[in-house]
């Protein structure tokens, strides 16, 4: 039973001690932290972890009508670029969307910004087989996220 412990202690260990970097726009008013060892993109819209299928774009926007039709709009993107939308969930003020397309899967995030005309976004893309090792990139991506009010 210890040695179970200890190993959980260890194995759990590179995850608690992962360095971020924070990433702030300030015109659009949010910020987000994003681990330090994905790099940015070479097109220039998000981050990429080197030696993985692995992607995180950020992004803000208007939520000109509501926030519930902006859900909807960025649904009907994934949709045309033939992601399979699997798991949804919308409140007043975040929304998270999950989905498959082939062997890579999803997890977006959204939220109203101060003035509650615009949201900020990320989009995680990941191979399903490292479905478990980008857990606790996007807890800590969903857990950064922040308006700046």
């Amino acid at each position: 039973m210890l040695k179970a412990a200890l190993l959980m202690t260890l194995l759990a260990a590179p995850v608690a001690a992962q360095e971020w970097q924070r990433f702030e726009d300030s015109d659009a008013g949010y910020s987000i932290e994003v681990p330090a060892d994905f790099v940015p993109s070479d097109d220039g819209l998000g981050f990429v972890r080197p030696g993985k299928v692995q992607k995180i774009m950020i992004w803000s926007g208007s939520a000109s009508g509501s926030f519930e039709a902006a859900v909807s709009s960025e649904n009907a993107v994934l949709e045309s670029d033939a992601w399979a939308i699997s798991g949804q969930t919308v409140t007043p003020r975040w929304a998270e969307v999950s989905g498959i397309k082939g062997i890579q899967t999803f997890t977006q995030r959204m939220i109203v910004l101060c003035d509650g005309a615009g949201y900020a976004a990320f989009r995680a893309e990941y191979s399903v087989a490292d479905a478990v090792e980008m857990e606790s990139v996007i807890a800590g991506l969903t857990r950064s996220l922040q308006a700046s009010c």
